[in-house]
């Protein structure tokens, strides 16, 4: 199998552990789609509640908006210190904590086969089968690699030779325990990102060779 190997090489920099960052972010948490369908079914019942109140006679609406009104100014506070937290504070820390890293701007490899993956920098050498893997993430820009829930390797796209990056994704959509695709789009190619709007649906993408298939297995 040594001639199905594909590597990838690239510098761990503080840059891509920010995009790697975005993307562990972007994926669907177990549970949202119950909070969501539980937030909605509270709604309906406090409408359905304020609209038998109404039909009473009792003057609930303005009532129930002059008390909301009251949390306004403490709502947008919290929503402004949300915003400061997520959009400099955490980067920031980010930052600061990559930089006392010992593998910072270090070379990093992965050597890529159907039996699993080997990453090597100046300091260690890992090697993990696939079956021992958590989980695989591929985005258009790169591929998260989960030995663990919570612990990831990534591997960006500019890390690939030309036509490697799908070829990796596809091993891995084959062998890995669990393989996600994050799109953002339906008609991009779950390996690549490329656009494939105007392209039969039984055919390959043009850029990668990645199979039009479903996006999680």
């Amino acid at each position: 199998m040594a001639e199905e190997s594909i590597v990838a090489r690239y510098r761990w920099t503080v840059a891509e552990l920010q995009e790697a960052l975005r993307w562990h972010a972007r994926q669907p948490r177990k549970h949202q789609r119950i909070y969501l369908w539980l937030w909605l079914f509270l709604v309906f019942v406090l409408v359905g509640f304020v609209a038998i109140l109404e039909q009473s006679g009792r003057p609930v609406l303005a009532e129930l908006v002059g008390h909301l009104s009251k949390f306004a100014l403490p709502v947008m506070v919290i929503l402004a210190i949300y915003v400061v937290v997520f959009r400099w504070i955490i980067p920031a820390v980010v930052r600061r904590r990559f930089a006392e890293r010992p593998d910072k701007d270090e070379e990093v490899e992965f050597t890529i086969t159907p039996d699993g993956m080997t990453v090597v920098n100046a300091t260690s050498r890992t090697e993990w089968s696939w079956k021992g893997l958590h989980k695989v993430v591929c985005t258009p820009k790169g591929i998260l690699v989960y030995p663990q829930p919570l612990l990831f390797n990534w591997l960006p796209r500019s890390a690939f030779a030309p036509g490697d990056y799908g070829r990796a994704a596809m091993i891995m959509r084959a062998h890995a325990p669990q393989f996600v695709a994050l799109t953002g789009a339906p008609t991009r190619c779950f390996a690549c990102g490329h656009d494939l709007q105007g392209i039969s649906g039984g055919g390959n993408c043009p850029e990668c060779g990645a199979t039009r298939e479903a996006e999680a297995k």
